[in-house]
């Protein structure tokens, strides 16, 4: 055998005899002890209030139910009574979202249910769209749909407007912007109005499945006649994911003015939902 051939087949042999290096070797799942069960990083929307459809992935359902109650104050402020909100929320592509909402309110002092805003909602992500955003820290959105009000105070109106979020975690951060521009009824003789509609989110994930978040939410509103309404809200929630299930405990404080009226309130709320489907 010749000497070149010999050193290039004793080269070979002690490559194959090496241990591989650790950054050869792929690193193992994380082991979870015998008994425990792992609660992965949070996935999608987490906020109670403010808009973070965005943040749901692809071929993902995500569903929740809130029940709110708590005490309104000032002058001649009617009974806070039971809200009810339901939410359902389907990422069909990277880029396209869907959602609709469904708020009603229990009167206790009359028994009353009044089924209030039923509001769908399309948003479009940029980086859904462009795979050379994928790696920004925060995605670009822009959403439209309805506000039909069923037995609200106001008319029916459409909402547009641009987004932000971050399309990851364990940091979650949402904002949007957008006009509102309410469908007069000639019937009633009302003015249309406009005004903007915005709202915040700011969440972190504390580890075991829980994340800390904090909202801000309101609304403006005029018309030819001058001034209608605004609202303006904050609080503090925290949520427990577990799987595909979603339980939160929220509270926030605001003031709502009218010409000649304002209200300030408290409020209490508790979350359930779910999330079906894809992961990031």
């Amino acid at each position: 055998m010749k000497l070149a051939e010999a050193l290039a087949i004793g080269l070979v042999l002690a490559g194959a005899a090496t241990p591989a290096s650790a950054d050869d070797v792929p690193p193992e799942p994380d082991r979870v002890a015998e008994g425990e069960s792992y609660v992965g990083p949070v996935a999608g929307p987490v906020f109670a209030r403010a808009d973070d459809l965005a943040a749901l992935p692809a071929q993902t359902f995500a569903s929740n139910y809130a029940v709110e109650s708590g005490k309104n104050f000032g002058e001649g402020a009617e009974a806070a009574g039971i809200q009810h909100r339901l939410q359902a929320s389907y990422g069909v592509t990277d880029w396209l979202k869907l959602s609709v909402d469904l708020h009603a309110k229990h009167r206790l002092d009359t028994k009353e249910l009044r089924v209030g805003v039923f509001a769908p909602e399309l948003r479009l992500t940029l980086a859904g769209m462009l795979d050379a955003l994928d790696r920004w820290p925060l995605d670009v959105s822009a959403y439209v749909g309805p506000r039909i009000r069923i037995m609200g105070r106001r008319d029916p109106a459409v909402v547009f407007g641009l987004g932000t979020n971050t399309p990851r975690g364990p940091l979650h951060f949402t904002v949007n912007t957008g006009v509102e521009i309410t469908v007069p009824d000639p019937d009633e003789g009302t003015d249309r109005s406009f005004g903007p509609r915005y709202d915040l989110g700011v969440g972190h994930e504390l580890g075991y499945g829980f994340v800390a978040t904090a909202e801000v939410w309101g609304h403006a509103a005029w018309s030819r006649g001058g001034y209608v309404e605004q609202e303006h809200h904050a609080g503090p929630a925290l949520l427990f994911v577990y799987d595909v299930g979603r339980f939160g405990l929220g509270a926030s404080g605001g003031w709502r003015g009218q010409p000649g009226r304002d209200q300030a309130d408290v409020r209490g709320m508790l979350t359930v939902g779910l999330e079906i489907g894809g992961r990031p």
